[in-house]
C-alpha cells in the first residue's frame, strides 16, 4: 500500500523549487529526506499536507488525493519550528490532548481511555512528570518528544519530523531515536528530514536526495547510505521555507 506518492509533481515561488518529483513510499518504509538548503525538502512535505498548492503533478495520501484526504489523525508533522513567537501558551498534556481534538467532539470531556492514552505516551517519552509545565519551558528536544506522544496518543500511521536533532545534544537525538524506533517497529511509516546521517537517520533503510530542479529535482532514490557524490554538499540546512506561523498545525 502506497502512504505517499506523487507523480510529477512540482512547484514554483516565481521560480522553480520542485520539479517533476514522482515518488511511492510504502507503508511501513523509514526514509530519509535529504538534500542541501533551497532544494525544496519542507516544501515537498508541505505540498503533500496540502498546505502548499502544487503547481504540477498530482500527489496521494494512503492511495487518496490530497486534496480529498481527510483522515488527518493518520498523519502525525512535526516541523523543524514548534513554537511561535506569539503562540498561546499551553500545558505539555494540553498539546498531547488537542491531538485527540474532534470538531464533532470539541466540548465533550475526555473519555477515561483517552486520558489514560495521554499519560501512557507521556510515560513512554519519559516525560510523564512534566504534564503541567508550559511547552515552551522544555528544551527542543523535549518538545519533539511531546509531538511524538501526540503521535502515540492518535495512532498516527505516517509520522513525518523536520529536523529533530537540529540543536539537539547527543543524548536527546538518542532518545528521540530510540521513540522513532519504537514506533516503526509498531508499523509507522517515518519521513526524517535531515542533512545528517546520525543516530536518528542511521535507522532509515532508503533516502530519497533532492538537487536543484533544472531538470528532475529527485537525485538519488535508493539504499542508504546516498554515494558520498549526492551528499557532498549537503551537511548544512536552513529551512527551506519560513518558520511555522503556529504552535501546532494541522493541515
Amino acid at each position: 500500500m502506497s502512504v505517499i506518492r506523487t507523480s510529477g509533481l512540482g512547484v514554483n515561488f516565481g521560480q522553480p523549487v520542485l520539479r517533476d518529483v514522482s515518488i511511492d513510499i510504502t507503508a511501513g518504509e523509514f526514509v530519509a529526506l535529504m538534500g542541501a538548503n533551497g532544494t525544496g525538502k519542507t516544501t515537498l512535505i508541505r505540498s503533500l499536507l496540502g498546505l502548499i498548492k502544487a503547481d504540477e503533478g498530482r500527489a496521494w495520501l494512503f492511495d487518496t488525493p490530497t486534496s480529498e484526504f481527510r483522515q488527518w489523525q493518520r498523519v502525525a508533522y512535526v516541523p523543524q519550528h514548534l513554537i511561535a513567537a506569539n503562540a498561546v501558551p499551553v500545558s505539555v498534556e494540553e498539546a498531547v490532548r488537542s491531538a485527540l481534538a474532534n470538531p464533532k467532539q470539541r466540548w465533550r470531556p475526555l473519555s477515561r481511555e483517552q486520558r489514560s492514552s495521554i499519560s501512557s505516551a507521556l510515560k513512554r517519552v519519559g516525560l510523564e512528570a512534566r504534564g503541567k509545565d508550559r511547552l515552551e519551558d522544555l528544551s527542543g528536544g523535549q518538545q519533539r518528544r511531546v509531538m511524538i506522544a501526540r503521535a502515540l496518543v492518535t495512532g498516527a500511521d505516517l509520522l513525518i519530523m523536520d529536523e529533530p536533532t537540529a540543536g539537539v545534544d547527543q543524548g536527546e537525538q538518542t532518545r528521540l531515536a530510540g521513540h522513532m524506533q519504537d514506533l516503526h517497529e509498531a508499523g509507522a511509516t517515518i519521513i526524517l528530514i535531515t542533512h545528517d546521517l546520525g543516530p536518528v537517520a542511521s535507522l532509515a533503510t532508503r533516502a530519497i536526495v533532492l538537487g536543484q530542479p533544472s531538470q528532475n529535482s529527485v537525485r538519488y532514490d535508493g539504499p542508504t547510505p546516498p554515494p558520498a557524490r549526492w551528499t557532498e554538499h549537503v551537511w548544512h540546512h536552513s529551512h527551506d521555507a519560513e518558520p511555522e506561523p503556529r504552535l501546532l498545525e494541522d493541515p
